[in-house]
This record gives structure tokens, sequence and C-alpha cells, in this order.
């Protein structure tokens, strides 16, 4: 029953917002969409937050940006491209809004802005890799604060490699071993809670 009680994304901690040099009023209109975000953010919810095995849909590999930037990576082999794609959404804009609305990001809307939060690039990562005919899947990992953060993990030739986008790594090391090493605001991996890819899904708790 655990698996249908909706999915949230992890609320992230506020940040001041830095006004842009010859746009006064930027200020305003940010605290204006804020205003509008938070009065509709109930209907936004509805429509927006998933049941965990749900998240298997946000994961597509055929998508057409996602083919479209795969094509792009000139790639000399399999592990070559799984490293350029990290390289490649890296580079994406981390965002974490102060809200308490939950959505979701498709890929054509993360290069049209060029900015995501952390399950929106690890979702993007994924797909990137599984366009290319190879094994990839996002886990979720709970840390000491309640926070929560994906990973994501591919093999290819007998070896595992785990990536964090937000955080910039990626190691040839088993998700276990990568997640002991990994810190979210000084805070430490507590446990797995689930992974997922376009077919599968896998709840650690049960």
């Amino acid at each position: 029953m655990g698996d249908l009680l909706p999915f949230k994304k992890q609320q992230p901690t506020p940040k001041k917002l830095e006004p842009v040099k010859n746009e006064e009023n930027w200020m305003v209109q940010a605290k204006t969409y804020k205003l509008l975000i938070n009065r509709y953010a109930e209907y936004i919810n509805k429509s927006e937050i998933k049941t965990v095995p749900e998240l298997k849909s946000l994961i597509n590999p055929a998508d057409e940006t996602i083919i479209s930037i795969k094509n792009s990576l000139s790639a000399v082999d399999e592990e070559d491209l799984i490293k350029k794609a990290f390289e490649f959404v890296k580079k994406i804009e981390l965002v974490e809004l102060d809200s308490d609305v939950s959505f979701w990001l498709s890929p054509k809307e993360i290069i049209e802005i060029n900015a995501s939060d952390a399950f929106d690039k690890a979702i993007f990562l994924c797909s990137l890799i599984k366009s290319a005919g190879l094994n990839s899947k996002v886990r979720v990992l709970e840390f000491s604060d309640g926070s929560r953060r994906p990973v994501v993990i591919s093999e290819i030739k007998g070896k595992t490699l785990t990536a964090e986008p937000t955080a910039g790594l990626i190691e040839e090391k088993n998700p276990e071993d990568f997640a002991k090493t990994l810190k979210i605001n000084e805070s430490v991996f507590v446990k797995n809670l689930f992974e997922f890819d376009d077919n599968n899904y896998e709840d650690f708790q049960q």
C-alpha cells in the first residue's frame, strides 16, 4: 500500500533571489509569480504529484529532445557516452524553488530554461543513457536530515558507474559505496528508499 502514496519532492532550503542588472522590476515579478504559484499550489500538486510507481513514466528514452542530445554527444564508445551524457547534464543549472509546489519538467522544458532540480536532472540523465540502449536507473537515497537525493546507476561491461549530477560526481563504484561518501549539506547517507527506470520499480523498504 505504501507504493501508492503520492511521492512529493523533498522541500529545498530557501535561497535568496538575486536582482538582475538592467531589470529593476525582476524581483517584483519573481515575488508576484511566487505568490500566484503558491495560491494555486493545491491545484498544481493534484496534477503533478506522482505515486512512486508512476515515476517510471518520467523516464523516456524515446523523447525527441533526449534523442537529439544523444546524437550530438559524439561518443567513441558506450562508457564515453555515459560520461559525456553526465557532463552535459551536470552543466544544467540547479534550481530549487522556495515553494510548496511539486512539479516535473520535461526534457524540452529543461533545455529551454537550462535549469532543473535534482530529481529532474537525474531523470534526464537516466533517459539520456537509456536512449543509447544502455542499462540505467535512478535510485533515491535518504540522508540524516530527512532529505532525499537521487543518483543514477549505469552498468556497462561489468562496471557500475554511479553519478550524482547535482553534486557533479561520477565514480566507478556500486551505489552503496558511492552513497557512503556522499554528503548533502553536511548530512550523511542513511538508507536506500527505492529505484526505478522506465520499466521497473523496486522498493527497498518492503
